[in-house]
Formats: structure tokens, C-alpha cells, sequence
């Protein structure tokens, strides 16, 4: 039995060869293509949807409202809402002092309105001149004092830095507080920002309440002088007598003997 005889493959072509080196990197960049829009599609899918949640930030009158309103009219724009979407959302992002200025009007053109009119930058001088006439109100909490006087400094002076807002701040915080051994304390305290100011304020109005609970309840012992009138009266005239006796001895004339006058 004859064994078969392999044929040998002829001898690869240069090329040959460089077609399946060819073919062997166009498939490479098509898997590296492949690859590559994948990730274009997840990271668009990302960004839409981080775009998608993109919303106002909440309101509450602190800063000018020509400030917010800016911010609020591009992210409707990007999401475009008409004017009652406006209305609603802009209503569901405000606080505070904003809350209570939009809280009666029944459209998104009167809130705006109403919130420009009360927290624009027109009022700047109204917020200066009521800047210097604010202070701690009794039982008024210190919280609401600096919370007050920060807002009022920024409205009164928006075109100041931060340094020089600051600055201004804690001055009339200081200022504005009703008792005089705290401003005294803050001022020496040098506080370098209105957080510290407020929380100074706070520790040492309750070191003075303390201190103040802990002598009223000391005993006072008052003393009674029992002295009567009458006797301290007696006692003057004795001691004016007295007086007079002793100077009517030093001024007697000198006594002379009768006895030794007649043997001179």
C-alpha cells in the first residue's frame, strides 16, 4: 500500500501577505470603531439625562432678584416651558421673604413683577437707610438679626466686593446687637466673617445669662444700722462740752497765792 505524498502549499505572495495584514487591521479598526460609538452613545445618554434634571435653584429674596431671574429663564428656556410651567416652578422654588411677596399672584408675569418690585436692585436705597436703623429687636433671636443685615448689605451695596461686603456686615451685625457688654466682647473678639460674628454673639449671650441666673439667686445680706438719732444727738453735745472745757482750762489766767503776796 502506497503511503500519499503531501503536496507542499505554494509559497505565500508578498502580496498576499499584505492583504491579511490588510484585512487583519481594518477589522481591528472596526472593532475600535465599534468600541468608540459605544462610548459616544453612553456619554450623549449621560448628558442628556443629567440635562434633563437640570433645575432652578431655590429663591428666598437674600439676593436681587434681576440676579435669579437670569439663572431661571435659561433653564426654562433649555427645558421650554411655557409661562404656566414657568409659574409653577418658579412658585415651588421660592422661601422666606419670596415665598410670602409671590405667594398671592396668579401668574408667572405678576410674580416677577411682584418679586422684582420687593427684592430688585431699585431698592437699594431703601435698604441702606433701613440698614441703619435696624437693630436687635427685644427677644428678637440673633440668627434672624444677621440673617436680616446680610441681606440688607447686599442689596444696599451690590457693586462692593466680597471683602468689603463682609466687612460692612459684620460691623452693623455688631452695632445692631442691644447689649453693650456683647458688642463690646465682639469687637475685641475681631471676628473675621459673619458666621463667627453670630456664633460669638450667641456664646457670649449665654455665658451673661448664666452669669446673671447665678447672682440672683445669692443671698444679699443688707446691713442695718440700729444707732438712735437721739442717743448719736446726746453724744455730739457731749463731745461739743467737752471741747469747751478743755479750752476754757488752756485759756484760765494763772491762780496767785494771797500768802506769798504779803511776805514780798
Amino acid at each position: 500500500m502506497s503511503t500519499p505524498v503531501k503536496t507542499a502549499s505554494p509559497p505565500k505572495t508578498r502580496s498576499s501577505a499584505s492583504r491579511e495584514v490588510l484585512l487583519d487591521r481594518i477589522l481591528e479598526l472596526k472593532r475600535d470603531n465599534a468600541r468608540l460609538r459605544r462610548n459616544i452613545d453612553l456619554h450623549t445618554d449621560k448628558n442628556d439625562m443629567s440635562l434633563r434634571y437640570i433645575r432652578p435653584t431655590k429663591y428666598d429674596g437674600v439676593l436681587y432678584f434681576e440676579d435669579y431671574y437670569a439663572q431661571f429663564v435659561t433653564v426654562a428656556a433649555h427645558h421650554g416651558w411655557d409661562d404656566t410651567t414657568k409659574g409653577i416652578v418658579l412658585l415651588s422654588h421660592l422661601e422666606g421673604k419670596a415665598l410670602s411677596v409671590a405667594g398671592a399672584c396668579n401668574t408667572f408675569a405678576e410674580m416677577v413683577e411682584a418679586l422684582s418690585d420687593a427684592c430688585g436692585r431699585e431698592k437699594g436705597d431703601a435698604a441702606a437707610l433701613k440698614l441703619r436703623s435696624r437693630c436687635q429687636k427685644q427677644g428678637g433671636s440673633l440668627e434672624g438679626l444677621s440673617r436680616d443685615i446680610d441681606g440688607l448689605v447686599r442689596r444696599a451695596y451690590y457693586s462692593a466686593d466680597a471683602r468689603t461686603s463682609s466687612k460692612i456686615t459684620i460691623d452693623a451685625f455688631i452695632n445692631a446687637i442691644d447689649d453693650s457688654t456683647v458688642r463690646c466682647k465682639l469687637r475685641d473678639s475681631f471676628p473675621s466673617s459673619i458666621e463667627e460674628a453670630l456664633r460669638k454673639a450667641k456664646s457670649y449671650t449665654i455665658n451673661l445669662e448664666v452669669e446673671a441666673q447665678t447672682h440672683k439667686h445669692k443671698p444679699v445680706v443688707n446691713v442695718v444700722c440700729n444707732t438712735d438719732p437721739r442717743i448719736e444727738h446726746l453724744e455730739q453735745q457731749v463731745a461739743a462740752l467737752s471741747d469747751q472745757i478743755k479750752q476754757m482750762i488752756q485759756n484760765r489766767p494763772p491762780v496767785r497765792s494771797h500768802h506769798c503776796h504779803q511776805m514780798k
